[in-house]
């Protein structure tokens, strides 16, 4: 777990601290799901901008909303919309 203290974290801590694997973040950064920012040619990400991204994604799962397109083999998102 990152400390707490640190307001910038490396994308390991992140991983870490969603319980995800280092690929799942980096993904993530691809499709610009969360904010990061590149120094010295290495991913960081503020603490803050983390914990906003869980609790816009908590926000949005509570009104019953997708929190985020995925597509399929077949290129069919799961709300039947072609990708």
């Amino acid at each position: 777990m990152p400390a707490k203290s640190s307001p910038i974290w490396t994308k390991k801590e992140v991983a870490q601290y969603l319980g995800i694997s280092e690929i799942t973040v980096q993904r993530m950064v691809q499709s610009r799901d969360v904010p990061a920012y590149k120094v010295r040619g290495r991913w960081r990400f503020k603490q803050e901008d983390i914990e906003r991204y869980l609790q816009e994604r908590s926000t949005l799962a509570q009104k019953g909303r997708p929190t985020a397109k995925r597509r399929t083999r077949k290129g069919i998102t799961p709300e039947g919309e072609p990708a």
